[in-house]
């Protein structure tokens, strides 16, 4: 009986040890997450830029479609160089799925460089300055800490790792951001699918 009792406290303690995630869509598609009320994810663009980084197509401001498939919210940006899908799903054991398809067309001029990133707010972020941009890099997995605690994230698909930079000491950003990057290649169509399972673990004392 004893033995049955302390299974079951440790299987509580395993539940109370998850921070609720929660996610919203405003009426642009851009994604904010939250762990335990904090926001650490507020938004995302995506870019096609040239050699010196200048925007040549920016594939989220096209005319925005929504649905609803069951718990999967999907969003769908449609124009004549990308078509981008989005689709967010919370999970029966509280986890935020967050799964990515984006395809450029070929031949776009100049372009070199695609970027998908999202904005981190500083105040919601345990780092010091430490004088380096990057902070994680990964295609399988990173731990974030946060304000709130832990951030774990678990990477599928593409093979180019996401990396979690530390953009404060930057004029024209002045936050965190979470990025996947690659090159744009002019001679084929340009497709990059790419998952990511949120879940979080509370800062100690909470």
């Amino acid at each position: 009986m004893k033995f049955w009792m302390m299974i079951s406290c440790m299987a509580l303690g395993l539940v109370a040890a998850a921070a609720e995630l929660n996610y919203s869509v405003d009426d642009r598609g851009a994604l904010t997450v939250q762990m335990d009320g904090r926001t650490l994810l507020d938004g995302e663009t995506l870019q096609l830029m040239d050699a010196e980084w200048g925007t040549i197509s920016a594939p989220l401001k096209a005319q925005l479609q929504r649905k609803k498939e069951g718990n999967v919210e999907r969003c769908i940006w449609a124009s004549d160089r990308a078509v981008v899908s989005r689709s967010v799903e919370k999970l029966a054991d509280g986890r935020l799925r967050i799964g990515w398809s984006m395809k450029f067309v070929n031949g776009i001029p100049g372009g070199r460089y695609i970027e998908l990133s999202y904005f981190a707010p500083r105040g919601s972020f345990a780092y010091a300055e430490q004088g380096r941009r990057k902070i994680a890099a990964s295609a399988k997995a990173m731990v974030i800490e946060t304000a709130a605690g832990k951030l774990n994230i678990e990477f599928s698909g593409a093979s180019t790792p996401w990396a979690f930079e530390d953009m404060r000491s930057e004029k024209w950003h002045g936050n965190f951001r979470l990025i996947l990057a690659w090159n744009y290649d002019p001679a084929a169509v340009n497709v990059v699918e790419s998952t990511m399972v949120l879940s979080g673990t509370p800062a100690e004392g909470k």
